[in-house]
């Protein structure tokens, strides 16, 4: 085989071998990629409460050109010189220290998703004063999270306690109220 011909081989597997990279590398990080809606709200009886929470129904917009897992999502405050405190959560009120499955959602896609607000806060307070923040990745990075995990149980504790999980990304968002 000629020398040119394998610098053209050399040359079309290393275009071929970058563009999964580049977008590995692109879509690893982006900049808060979500952003919430509030569409409905209603009360709703819990049984573990001694009164009627207020449930928002909120749709949660991917923004971005890859697809994300939301690993957590609390209401917080939206001012920034407020205390952090968790005012509420998606799907659910108490924090478990388990690792729940992320909710993904699909790139420049939405997803309607319910938000219970805890007791203490007051019921009339508005929309416009809460936030989300919330832990998220992108689907390369949970699928490397998976990964992970697997070889942690396969490997060698030696071996696989070297390996590093990817880090969650963190995001906050202002509640978008209904028009």
């Amino acid at each position: 085989m000629s020398r040119r011909t394998k610098l053209i081989i050399a040359a079309s597997l290393l275009v071929l071998l970058a563009i999964p990279v580049t977008y590995v590398v692109l879509a690893w990080r982006l900049e808060d990629p979500l952003r919430f809606h509030v569409v409905g709200e209603r009360m709703e009886y819990m049984p573990a409460y001694a009164e009627e929470l207020r449930v928002l129904a909120v749709e949660v917009e991917n923004t971005s050109a890859v697809t994300v897992g939301i690993r957590r999502a609390y209401l917080g405050e939206a001012a920034a010189t407020a205390k952090p405190m968790i005012l509420g959560g998606m799907d659910t009120l108490i924090i478990t220290y388990e690792s729940p499955p992320p909710v993904i959602i699909p790139a420049h896609r939405k997803i309607l998703r319910k938000f219970l607000v805890e007791e203490g806060v007051p019921m009339d307070k508005p929309l416009h004063e809460f936030s989300v923040k919330y832990t998220w990745n992108s689907r390369m990075a949970i699928q490397a999270d998976a990964l992970v995990l697997w070889l942690w149980k396969v490997l060698p504790s030696d071996i696989g306690g070297k390996l590093k999980r990817p880090a969650r990304q963190y995001g906050q968002a202002l509640l978008a109220a209904p028009p």
